[in-house]
């Protein structure tokens, strides 16, 4: 199978699929399809114009075969959207959904990419826990911090109805623990990114160990993580040590598919990868 290399490209000189099509007169769509290995051709003539493009040969810009497996995630909407929907209003609704802000509960969609072929498309949210959610006597004394970033995965459909979720229950399974702490590490660094656009950079504070608790709607899968929370040296951010996690758990898991397992962000305006049918 031919894939091509376009998103390491992209992604490396921070290049956004319109500015690529504005500048190289390529389609919106025919880029896209090739920024997520979905094109099953191209003609010469693009190739020519991405080689000219990005300086690169032929060899840089496609490949054999992927060997790999790929979780491909992105938010659901773009990150302006998203700051647009945390400082409006929230409206009452009668379909029985609650509506939230996106720091509050920051809903993500994602799909598998699996010897070559593509999932079904899930979601999952992120839901920051603070100290102040929890019962203390001495509550009024303590600064409020985020000690537990819950991550649920589920699967709907248009309606919002639960549907099959045991090839998500099974990619979970087979996360060892490097595995699961680059899941955790690559979805919290998307969060992080978005939420200090969300809230003031004072409202932001974590406690000294931040608790992963990554779970799957409808079961009982759940993979607990907890890292040390450093600040980086220059600028506001911060690392995530799991070292101490390391040496002290061990998660059962398939241990040649989390060799192979990579994880990529997409642009939220993007549309995420589909089955072809």
């Amino acid at each position: 199978m031919l894939y091509f290399k376009l998103d390491k490209i992209m992604d490396k000189r921070k290049l956004s699929i319109n500015k690529v099509s504005s500048e190289t007169k390529i389609s919106r769509p025919a880029l896209t399809a090739m920024y997520n290995n979905e094109s099953r051709g191209v003609q010469f003539e693009t190739l020519e114009k991405l080689m000219e493009y990005f300086k690169v040969p032929l060899e840089e810009l496609i490949g054999d075969k992927i060997n790999k497996n790929l979780f491909i995630f992105k938010t659901i909407t773009s990150k302006e959207n998203l700051v647009k929907a945390e400082n409006g209003e929230l409206e009452s609704r009668d379909d029985g959904f609650v509506e939230v802000k996106p720091s509050q509960t920051l809903p993500y969609d994602a799909v598998l990419m699996e010897n070559e072929k593509i999932g079904d498309k899930f979601s999952f949210v992120v839901y920051p826990i603070d100290n102040l959610g929890q019962s203390s006597p001495l509550l009024f004394k303590q600064e409020k911090r985020i000690t537990t970033l819950l991550i649920a995965f589920y699967r709907a459909d248009e309606n919002g109805k639960k549907v099959e979720i045991s090839d998500i229950n099974t990619f979970l399974g087979n996360l060892n623990t490097e595995a699961a702490i680059t899941l955790a590490q690559n979805i919290f660094n998307s969060w992080f990114s978005i939420y200090r656009l969300l809230k003031k950079e004072s409202e932001i504070a974590f406690s000294d160990f931040l608790l992963f608790d990554i779970g799957l709607m409808g079961r009982k899968t759940r993979i607990p993580l907890i890292a040390k929370v450093e600040k980086k040296n220059k600028g506001f951010g911060i690392l995530l040590n799991f070292d101490t996690f390391k040496k002290e758990s061990k998660i059962q898991g398939n241990d040649k598919y989390s060799s192979s397992l990579e994880f990529k962000e997409i642009p939220g305006d993007m549309q995420i990868p589909k089955i072809e049918n």
